[in-house]
């Protein structure tokens, strides 16, 4: 599996998808949502660090479910202008961070990682993309 991937983004799509794709590296149960189951590492828009920023969110329901991905590569969808992930967590108290992605940004860089657990960090994935239209 790479650790590069490539996307593209607009400035006019408020239902823009982030792609994150990862593959299992030790158990092949990864969690069902990316709230949990990606670490952001970093995030950067035209050579800019976007910095990480504290997160509040009232959830009806905690999804801690994990999905059996076997040895395939799966993709998370994440809302552009929804980018926020537990920076840790259990499964009573979590602590969210969001970063806010500027659409008009000509190249944005992703540098994150599967979480299996807060203790058990998948290798550097980066996903990069490029303003079109």
């Amino acid at each position: 599996m790479s650790n590069r991937y490539m996307t593209t983004h607009n400035d006019w799509d408020s239902n823009l998808i982030v792609p994150l794709v990862v593959a299992s590296f030790g158990d092949t149960k990864i969690y069902a949502d990316p709230t949990w189951g990606i670490k952001i590492r970093q995030v950067m828009a035209d050579g800019r660090v976007v910095p990480a920023e504290p997160h509040k969110a009232l959830f009806d329901d905690v999804n801690f479910s994990k999905i059996d991905i076997g040895q395939a590569s799966f993709v998370y969808r994440v809302r552009f202008l929804d980018f926020f992930f537990a920076k840790t967590f259990t499964e009573s108290s979590w602590e969210l961070e969001k970063y806010t992605l500027p659409r008009a940004a000509k190249l944005i860089r992703i540098e994150y990682q599967l979480r299996e657990s807060n203790e058990r960090l998948g290798p550097a994935l980066i996903l990069e993309s490029r303003l079109v239209g």
